[in-house]
């Protein structure tokens, strides 16, 4: 079994990464789906119980000890594959041991929090920094690629909306206090990650005016 921490990405590709490796695609639809159910229950915005867990994860809806079965299983060989106390079971439904794994969907999640609690304080400049450490490790992509069951295409949603809001805030401090240099690197990344977003694309064109770039401005869709 690999030591060291485990970096498990649920954007672009789901993929798994031992230290000292490179990241490697999670074979098998079944792994990817308690990946995906794990990380967005620990993000705790839709929490599920342990049956609901189940019939997601097997994909069966009207069997629940069939489901509880199934479901075991695929944790069972999910844990031969990334290391037995990378997942805990000790309360159900199983989840992944944050101690020993880092995951890429829990760390935004994380920062956009942190950029939200440092606008409470008027640290306009931290929430910048959190704001845009989320934005890059997500790179544009939205989570839980090849996953879509309701549950995760819900779960989709929620994130987008919840990215939207917390970047635009931020957005909104840093032009309260003139700061257009900073407002447009977080909007270029939110225009990259929603480019038929009318309120992202208006803001980035007022903000390239603002800093005497209306040609520039003028090339935005």
């Amino acid at each position: 079994e690999s030591t060291g921490r485990i970096h498990i990405s649920l954007f672009g590709t789901i993929t798994i990464q031992h230290s000292g490796t490179v990241p490697q695609p999670v074979r098998g639809g079944r792994h990817r789906i308690l990946l995906g159910l794990m990380a967005a229950n620990t993000a705790g915005h839709r929490p599920l119980s342990y049956e609901d867990f189940c019939r997601i994860a097997s994909g069966v809806e009207d069997d629940v000890p069939y489901a509880k079965h199934l479901s075991g299983n695929a944790v069972s060989r999910l844990r031969s594959i990334i290391g037995h106390e990378a997942v805990r079971t000790d309360t159900l439904p199983p989840y992944l041991n944050t101690d020993i794994v880092d995951v890429d969907f829990l760390n935004v999640e994380r920062l956009r929090e942190q950029a939200l609690r440092m606008l409470n304080e008027q640290q306009w400049f931290k929430a910048y920094e959190a704001m845009l450490e989320a934005l890059g490790i997500a790179d544009g992509s939205t989570p839980f690629p090849t996953l879509y069951a309701e549950f995760f295409e819900t779960a989709r949603d929620d994130y987008e909306s919840r990215m939207r809001n917390a970047l635009l805030k931020v957005v909104s401090a840093l032009l309260a206090e003139r700061d257009f240099e900073h407002a447009e690197i977080l909007l270029r990344h939110g225009f990259n990650a929603m480019p038929e977003d009318e309120e992202v694309a208006s803001l980035l064109k007022q903000v390239l005016v603002q800093q005497h770039r209306s040609a520039e401005a003028s090339h935005i869709r």
